[in-house]
């Protein structure tokens, strides 16, 4: 800015240029306007003739005002405080500041007035160009006005080593100032929130939730108001989060506020609880805000009195967490029954997640099992579930006699509703419930199943030959008929094959004979006979006698018997005498 200066001889004319900035201090963009520090500067005459003299002025800053004179290459020519000597001295005349300035060369200048000395990058300079037409090597008179301003007023005032309660009121006082603008200016005086709301309680008689709102329209952090409602006005961290909340402050930000107060996580939730966030809210606060781990936002909300569907609604909802890491969490925490209950309840998952869920976070079967019934779900709707997750079924059954307390007899009759079939249920009650045979076969007899279906159970299941299902069958007390049947229906067998079953478990041939007429009608006596003669201990006179029991004649009987034994004749006259 500003023109070159020409010498045109002794006499000549200098023209000098002079660019003037008043600077005092960095100016928030809240600030009013008739507040702006840089607007109560004025260069007076005759550098910019004509001033006009706007506002009171300020008659006491000369130990606090200094002018620098820079050239065109921003280097210092010159600088008038009130310290300096004779003419160059800066001193109050009338309601300005003067100084004189014998200008050495002509060129362009900047004439910049820092008050308090302390002069400001960011702050643009609020500059004045002018040409004053001066003859050479005149002495240049600088005259300053400074308008009495609340913000210069606040540095002289805190140069002077006064405490912000006093600042303020001096403002007050002289300037009639509101509360929101006297703790702007203490704000920008770089004082803190605290001292800020202790002048605002002092000064202004603001109550603890008056200053909060004055130093949130001033955009202080919740740090700082937090800060302020505790060590100004010994408010707890409840009513501070209450505060806090109805300013619009994020739980994030009021946790993290607490948090640099010292509050415990305890208090810091409870604080929260008590101004009204869900628990969803306040989950986030702690790991979003406190940076705190998964385990230990979990731990903190179970310690401080939530139960495991709030917390399950707070990692899922609050956190997003996907169920199986909520699973996981809350396992560290939590009993199995409370978790599904939670699972089932909260995030309505379906038992077969459930099971799912809980198996993958390390709970046993049986746990599983009895925390599914805690949630109301039915036997068989469980056993489906394990089923489901591909639990082969002697597991099945070891996790609902433990885990529901109930009779094998109670588990054979689940796996039976769910469609087991029989066969692999004769083996999850010897692999999972460590049955005998005898027992397996007793329960399967007490829940309905027929006894040609236990005989196939115990075969295909159990990999039992027929004779020691028969044997089996006979001491759980099935009739031997319906153990004939039964080995006939399962094995297929012949007549011969059942014959020699029954003889090993010490049927007579009486009985052995009556049990082969009742499964093979097409058998006849003579067709029966050939099928005993071979078997192991059977001789001529105890099949006459046999015979003679069922009322056939000697002569028949003599028929029958001769082509496969001597001496018939001779056991038939003692039989028949």
């Amino acid at each position: 800015m500003g023109v070159s200066l020409k010498k045109t001889g002794v006499a000549a004319i200098t023209a000098l240029a002079v660019l003037f900035s008043f600077v005092v201090m960095p100016v928030s963009a809240a600030v009013r306007t008739d507040f702006d520090p840089s607007k109560a500067g004025s260069m007076g005459p005759p550098i910019i003739p004509n001033t006009p003299a706007d506002g009171k002025a300020d008659l006491t800053l000369a130990d606090y005002v200094s002018i620098v004179v820079t050239n065109a290459a921003g280097k210092e020519v010159a600088q008038f405080n009130s310290a300096g000597a004779n003419s160059e001295k800066l001193r109050l005349t009338g309601d300005s500041y003067m100084a004189n300035w014998k200008v050495s060369d002509p060129g362009q200048y900047q004439l910049t007035m820092y008050v308090n000395g302390i002069a400001s990058k960011s702050l643009d300079p609020i500059s004045v160009t002018t040409q004053a037409y001066l003859t050479k090597d005149k002495t240049v008179p600088i005259k300053v006005r400074v308008q009495n301003n609340p913000i210069i007023r606040a540095r002289q005032l805190n140069l002077q080593g006064k405490p912000p309660v006093q600042i303020a009121g001096a403002l007050k006082k002289e300037f009639n100032l509101k509360p929101i603008d006297s703790a702007e200016i203490l704000l920008l005086e770089a004082f803190t929130s605290v001292h800020a709301a202790q002048a605002l309680k002092d000064v202004y008689n603001q109550n603890a939730q008056q200053a909060a709102q004055i130093l949130k329209d001033l955009n202080s952090s919740a740090v700082d108001v937090a800060t302020a409602l505790v060590q100004v006005f010994a408010e707890q961290p409840g009513s501070v989060a209450v505060i806090l909340k109805s300013l619009n402050y994020s739980a994030n930000e009021i946790a993290v506020a607490f948090y640099s107060l010292g509050i415990s996580v305890q208090d810091i939730i409870h604080g929260l609880k008590d101004a009204g966030y869900a628990v969803d809210q306040i989950a986030g606060a702690l790991s979003a805000g406190l940076q705190l781990g998964d385990q230990q936002v979990t731990g903190d909300l179970k310690e401080a009195g939530y139960n495991a569907n709030e917390i399950t609604y707070a990692l899922s909802v609050g956190l997003g967490f996907v169920d199986q890491h909520v699973t996981n969490l809350l396992k560290n925490f939590f009993n199995a029954n409370e978790i599904a209950g939670a699972l089932n309840t909260v995030l309505h998952v379906a038992e077969k997640g459930i099971v799912a869920l809980l198996d993958n976070a390390g709970f046993s079967l049986p746990t599983i099992a009895g925390a599914l019934q805690t949630t109301g779900t039915a036997p068989q709707a469980i056993a489906k579930a394990l089923r489901d997750n591909g639990i082969p079924v002697e597991d099945v059954a070891s996790a609902l006699q433990i885990g529901l307390n109930v009779l094998p007899k109670t588990v054979a009759g689940i796996l039976r509703d769910i469609g087991i079939p029989v066969e692999d249920i004769a083996r999850a009650l010897q692999v999972g419930l460590h049955q005998l045979p005898e027992s397996i076969a007793a329960t399967l007899r007490d829940i309905g199943i027929p006894v040609d279906l236990i005989a196939y159970a115990l075969q295909k299941g159990l990999n039992l030959v027929p004779e020691i299902i028969a044997t089996t069958l006979r001491d759980i007390g099935v009739p031997i008929d319906d153990i004939a049947s039964a080995l006939q229906k399962t094995f297929n067998f012949v007549p011969s094959q059942i014959a020699g079953i029954l003889h090993d478990m010490g049927i007579d041939l009486k009985g052995i004979i009556n049990i082969l007429n009742q499964l093979y009608s097409y058998l006849t006596i003579q067709s029966i006979i050939p099928l005993l003669v071979g078997l192991p201990g059977v001789t001529g006179a105890l099949l006459a006698s046999t015979l003679q029991q069922l009322g056939y004649a000697a002569d028949f009987i003599g028929d029958l018997l001769d082509d496969f034994f001597d001496g018939i004749g001779d056991i038939l006259d003692d039989i028949f005498g």
